[in-house]
């Protein structure tokens, strides 16, 4: 009996010690996590407001040429968030050469109008809550949101 009493002497606070090591990695881990998490809904927000932009620019030809009506239903789908860039442009091309802008009031040969697209952009500079190593410090959210009017 008194062997089993010496056995644990000296052995105490082991486990403190590993708590105090793992600690700081933990809690380096746990930042990561919730920044990442962040940049998840931030990305999300952004990629919605872009869409919201198109949708309402690609849902006649009058609203594609509302540029200014399309870049306001990108901010009016933020949800509070801060910093976010509009950018909505009207594109259009031939059937012949696709990818080869032209002017939106001419005349494709053999077709006719030409075809209208609408490119809806948000833009958004995100920033991590501290310093990881290896990992920048600021990220750009850019989507695009592409939809044919006509």
């Amino acid at each position: 009996m008194k062997h089993c009493k010496f056995r644990f002497l000296g052995k105490q606070g082991g486990a403190m010690l590993e708590f105090a090591v793992v600690l700081p990695l933990l809690t380096i881990m746990s930042f990561g996590a919730a920044d990442f998490g962040r940049l998840f809904m931030e990305t999300a927000i952004v990629a919605n407001a872009s869409g919201a932009g198109a949708i309402y620019a690609a849902r006649s030809t009058k609203e594609a040429s509302d540029l200014a009506g399309a870049e306001a239903a990108v901010l009016a789908n933020v949800n509070g968030l801060q910093s976010v860039t509009p950018d909505v442009t009207k594109l259009c091309d031939c059937p012949g050469s696709p990818g080869a802008w032209v002017s939106c009031g001419s005349t494709c040969a053999g077709y006719g109008l030409p075809r209208i697209y609408i490119r809806s952009k948000a833009n958004k500079s995100f920033d991590t809550i501290g310093f990881y190593p290896g990992i920048p410090n600021q990220v750009g959210i850019d989507i695009s949101t592409w939809l044919r009017v006509q």
